[in-house]
């Protein structure tokens, strides 16, 4: 909660992963996420901080405090190879919400981040979009959800390739918030028993 004085303009919730020890890949790791950590912090006492003293002075009674949330979950951790989901939300004004997904790839021998092109090679994406557009198509059809009308030319145009995380099923693949639906989240395709031709296979033995 900040400030913890008096009246709370932001309150702001921070948790992210550690691996114990202080050498190798686990020096490297803990690093990233700490920095991460303290930007993010920042950026609620400073930046939102700033926003929602200018709203309350603007809308008066019934203000709210902003909030700021960052969390993590891991995806995947075998084979030397450990993903890692990180999404920041940031709560304002009349009940507005935006979020952020990102991903990390580690190699965890090399202390690496690993990118698209560690896992799949050139002319795979024509595979990976046709998966991501059938998943979409078959969430259409049996009402799991519900996409906005062009979402398939929006699965193209809009997609990045280093969006993805793994899983012990398969790959992860994400858009932003409110693209392709008005889901809450992230909208993400799992490319179930998809095995890419680039040198790390982490499904080589699944």
């Amino acid at each position: 909660m900040f400030p913890t004085e008096d009246e709370a303009f932001v309150k702001y919730s921070i948790t992210y992963p550690e691996i114990r020890g202080k050498t190798g890949f686990s020096k490297v790791f803990n690093g990233f996420y700490s920095l991460m950590s303290k930007r993010f912090e920042e950026f609620a006492k400073t930046k939102l901080f700033k926003e929602s003293k200018r709203f309350k002075s603007i809308n008066g009674n019934g203000f709210v405090p902003f909030g700021a949330v960052l969390k993590y979950v891991c995806a995947y951790n075998h084979k030397d190879i450990l993903s890692v989901v990180t999404d920041a939300f940031v709560f304002c004004g009349e009940g507005k919400q935006e979020s952020k997904r990102m991903a990390q790839n580690w190699d965890t021998v090399t202390g690496r981040l690993l990118l698209y092109d560690d896992f799949f090679e050139q002319g795979e994406e024509k595979d990976i979009l046709m998966g991501i557009k059938n998943e979409a198509r078959l969430r259409e059809e049996t009402m799991l959800s519900k996409f906005k009308e062009g979402y398939e030319k929006k699965l193209k145009k809009s997609f990045s390739k280093n969006d993805f995380y793994l899983t012990p099923k398969g790959y992860g693949f994400f858009y932003p918030q409110g693209l392709l639906s008005e889901a809450p989240q992230p909208d993400v395709f799992f490319l179930l028993g998809y095995k890419g031709k680039g040198k790390y296979d982490p499904y080589k033995e699944i």
